[in-house]
Order: structure tokens, then C-alpha cells, then sequence
């Protein structure tokens, strides 16, 4: 049978945000036929659409608010007004400074919606191979159990970062989290977790993947949807750093290193090689380059100011823009993923090891960054550090240059705030007007659409 009479869509974006309880998570065939078989099902699952955020037909709801909400990008004087303001939307724009409410009262959360599309097609997976009735190959069976799980895990820690507290664990189990459903069906509460309950599901899913052994050890080069056991090391690893784990983000970063760790050396390459094609990247979590990506997206100044001129990051991740003569994201390179990479794995071991770890292997870590993004002629080896705080303090620089433009930088920033008392306040200044998002203030969350509450009144919004 061929694959385009295969694809589910789970229609999550206009569900979750467009209709009452008792649709939700309703699933309605997109094409012809619902997968029957264990094979069907993996063409489901290699379906682009299902696992990273693209949607068929011109659908293309986004993932990357966080971006926005970070002290990475720049807005223009003059701008603002119509800026990133499409088809309706109101919500980017907001975002940016920090408004009570993202969405006006009609508006749909695409980010929302696109992530609990992935939990959705991996809810259906998990149901389809524990039922007897779907035939096919057990081997292909348990990967595909293992891969579901490796993607839901990555969706719920998106969704309870962006819409949640920092995890703290003296707080978590009374903070309020996001609804969690482990089944396609329809019927059941939309009351939020707690952030502590959120976390439980998350590590419980991506241990159980990692113990299935049903998972290749590698990225498997043109599917790197797929997950792998080094992709899911790798979300281990960013899930115990955003709880404060720094052992066991040390030991999950490390064992995902150990089974893959390519990377570029950009005094050999050209060009970049854009997300999709990027053997950097573990798991592949993407949106398509249109509205708002087809605006020009200027880097602030303190992210520009943190790379020397011999630093190639410059010109491979960000443009000169010829009328401003100032530095925009390409958005080809560095759109926000979340898309776990072996630079965020050598950074992850890097900081752990700082703060609980041996300080000259933080030494041999960022070395072994540095030396593949500086020019060759200026490069020199980090020197050795004199204690912990040192240490750490050249990590963060180094995670902010290596991570800029991939949606993390709002994730890191409140963790700082939480785990290292670091008080550190985003301060913009736009057409005269400054605009500061105070350390953990309740704006670093992102607040639910006014839309979706109205429909589903038990879904309580965050603090503002």
C-alpha cells in the first residue's frame, strides 16, 4: 500500500485550540486508509509531519514562542507595530514584550496545538502495538513503542517549559503543569498536572525507551526523525539539567557521546548544512522556513557582542544584512528545533562536570567545541580554570554562542534563575520604550490562549 494512503493527522492544532472536551484528540483520517499493520505504522511514524512539527497542505503551525521571549533577537525601531503580525496573529509580537495575554480572544496557540499533535500520533502508536489485532514484525513493534515514547517525552518537556514554572523541585509538585493524556480518546479531563507530575511522565517514558534496547545506537543518516539510543540519551540528558540532575544529565550526555558525537569543523565547510540535513543533529524537530521565519530576525546586540571576529559561528549561523549592516539569524540554520545535538550533549557534560565533575574535562569539552567553530590561524586552547564558578561562567558563555537561535536560550535563563540565585532580568529597548522581564517574574511562562480556556473551562491559566 502505498505511504500517501497511510498518514493520520492528528488534528491537535485546530483540537486543542479550536474545539470543546469532548473532541479532543478525536483522530480523523487525513488521507484514505488508518494503518492496520505494524509496517503501516511505521510509515506513520516516518511521516514528517507527525513527529516534527510540519504540517501538510500549507498548515505550518510553529513552534518556536520562546524564541521571541529570549534576549536573542532584536527588534528594529519603528517595527514593532507590524511586527511578526500575520494572518491575525497577535501572539509573536506579544511575546516579545512580555504582554499578559500572547493571543487576543480568537486566536489560536499553533505552538500548543503542534506539540500536542505529537503526543496525539504517539498516544495512537503505543494503543496500535499493545493491540493483538495489528499484525506485523514484534522486533519492528517494540522500536516503534520505543520511538513513541522517545517523542512524547520531547514534547512534554517542550510543552512544560513553555507554558510552566522552572522546575524546582521544593515547588514542583504544587506548580501548575499542562494536561496530560495518554490515550487518543476523546473523552477526560483537561485539568493541568503539576510540573512534578509532567516530569515523572517524561523520565518514565525515556528510561523505558532506553531499557527496550529496541532502538538503533545512531542517528540513521536521511531519517533523523527517527529516534535513537543516542537521541535518547540525549533527552535524558536535557530533562535531568532542566531538574537540577547534574549527575545523571552528566551520565546521560556522556553515554549519547559515546554512541555518537559528530561534528563539523567549520574551517572545512562553506556552507552549514541546513537542520534537516545536519549530521550534528540526533533528532530531527522542525519547522518549515515561512511567516514568521521569512522576516528578517536581527540577533541582539549582546549575542553578537559574545563572538570574537574569528569565531565562524558569525558567518555560518547569521547573515549581514546589507541595508542595516547588522547581523539576522538565518533561519535556515537556526530555526528553533529543540532538536537535541551532539554540540548541546558536549556543553551539557561540559556544565555538569563544572558544577559536580572533574573541571579539566569541562577544559577538554569546550576545546573540543571551540576548536571546530574558531578560525584555525586564531584558535588557542581554553586555559586551565581556577575553581567551579570560573569554570562554569566560560560553559554558559559558550552555550550561549553555540545555541543561539535554537529556542534554548529562554529554557537556560530560567533555570539559572532558580538553580544559581544568577537574578537575571531581559531588558529591551524598543522605539525608546524599555521593556524587562524581571528574573522569575511570572511572564517567563507562556500563557495559555484566552480561546482555549473559554472552550475548556477546567484548563486553569498560568500566573501573570
Amino acid at each position: 500500500m502505498k505511504k500517501n494512503i497511510l498518514f493520520i493527522i492528528g488534528i491537535m492544532v485546530v483540537v486543542l485550540t479550536s474545539c470543546n472536551t469532548d473532541e479532543l484528540l478525536d483522530i480523523t483520517p487525513y488521507r484514505q486508509t488508518i494503518p492496520s499493520t505494524v509496517e503501516e505504522f511505521r510509515l506513520l511514524m516516518d511521516e514528517r509531519s507527525n513527529v516534527d512539527g510540519r504540517f501538510s497542505k500549507g498548515r505550518a503551525p510553529m513552534y518556536e514562542i520562546d524564541f521571541f521571549m529570549s534576549d536573542e533577537v532584536k527588534v528594529p525601531d519603528g517595527q514593532l507595530a507590524n511586527y511578526i503580525s500575520f494572518s491575525g496573529e497577535t501572539r509573536y509580537r506579544n511575546a516579545i514584550t512580555w504582554e499578559t495575554d500572547f493571543c487576543n480572544p480568537l486566536e489560536d496557540d499553533s505552538d500548543w496545538g503542534v506539540l500536542y499533535n505529537q503526543i496525539l500520533v504517539a498516544n495512537t502508536v503505543l494503543e496500535a502495538m499493545d493491540n493483538p489485532e495489528i499484525i506485523g514484525d514484534d522486533g519492528l513493534r517494540n522500536t516503534l513503542r520505543s520511538e513513541a515514547k522517545v517523542h512524547r517525552a520531547l514534547a512534554y518537556f517542550s510543552l512544560i517549559n513553555l507554558y510552566s514554572k522552572q522546575y524546582n523541585p521544593t515547588t514542583a509538585s504544587n506548580d501548575l503543569g499542562v494536561p496530560i493524556r495518554l490515550t487518543k480518546e476523546p473523552s477526560g479531563s483537561l485539568e493541568r498536572s503539576s510540573v512534578q507530575g509532567v516530569y515523572t511522565l517524561i523520565l518514565q517514558d525515556i528510561n523505558e525507551a532506553i531499557a527496550s534496547g529496541a532502538l538503533p545506537d545512531a542517528p540513521q543518516t536521511f531519517i533523523r526523525i527517527r529516534p535513537s539510543m543516542a537521541s535518547a540519551y540525549a533527552v535524558l540528558a536535557k530533562v535531568n539539567l532542566a531538574m537540577g540532575d547534574y549527575d545523571g544529565a552528566l551520565e546521560a550526555a556522556d553515554n549519547s557521546l559515546q554512541l555518537y558525537d559528530a561534528l563539523y569543523n567549520y574551517n572545512d565547510i562553506f556552507f552549514l548544512p541546513d537542520n534537516f540535513d545536519n549530521e550534528e543533529v540526533l533528532m530531527i524537530k522542525e519547522r518549515p522556513a515561512r511567516s514568521p521565519f521569512s522576516i528578517t530576525l536581527f540577533a541582539s546586540n549582546d549575542l553578537i557582542a559574545a563572538y570574537e571576529p574569528s569565531d565562524l559561528r558569525l558567518s555560518h549561523k547569521f547573515i549581514l544584512d546589507f541595508f542595516s549592516n547588522e547581523y539576522a539569524f538565518d533561519r535556515n540554520r537556526t530555526k528553533s528545533t529543540l532538536s537535541p545535538t551532539v554540540p548541546e550533549m558536549y556543553l551539557i557534560r561540559a556544565e555538569c562536570n563544572a558544577r559536580v565533575g572533574d573541571l579539566s574535562l569541562v577544559n577538554d569539552d569546550l576545546n573540543t567545541i571551540r576548536e571546530n567553530r574558531i578560525s584555525t590561524t586564531d584558535y588557542t586552547p581554553t586555559i586551565e580554570f581556577a575553581d567551579r564558578t570560573s569554570a562554569l561562567t566560560l560553559v554558559k558563555e559558550e552555550r550561549f554562542r553555540e545555541l543561539a537561535g535554537t529556542g534554548l536560550r529562554l529554557f537556560d535563563l530560567k533555570r539559572y534563575n532558580t538553580f544559581d540565585e544568577a537574578d537575571i532580568d531581559v531588558v529591551k529597548v524598543i522605539d525608546g520604550t524599555t521593556y524587562t522581564l524581571e528574573a522569575n517574574s511570572n511572564r517567563w511562562i507562556v500563557p495559555i490562549a484566552r480561546k482555549l480556556i473559554q472552550q475548556n473551562p477546567e484548563i486553569e491559566q498560568s500566573p501573570r
